[in-house]
């Protein structure tokens, strides 16, 4: 994505709906949130402004896709523990 076609949401809002599905949010970085399911021991962070989501379990790190809402990264994950 060209920094024209920057995905813009609400950072409060998108926090606070991962919260209620019951993950733990980090705002680790000003581009990036790190999630941490509270039955895994894998990490996934979301690159808000492209969508981008990956996944870190043992080390490595895995792209899983793309999702530009905070509610579809909820629905993956939930789907995919």
């Amino acid at each position: 994505m060209s920094r024209k076609n920057k995905n813009l949401i609400n950072l409060v809002d998108a926090k606070e709906l991962l919260e209620a599905y019951g993950f733990e949010v980090i705002e680790f970085r000003s581009y990036q949130f790190r999630i941490k399911p509270e039955e895994s021991d894998c990490i996934f962070d979301w690159y808000h402004t492209t969508g981008t989501l990956t996944k870190i379990k043992d080390g490595a790190t895995i792209g899983v896709g793309k999702f530009p809402r905070a509610e579809q990264v909820a629905i993956f994950i939930n789907k995919n523990l």
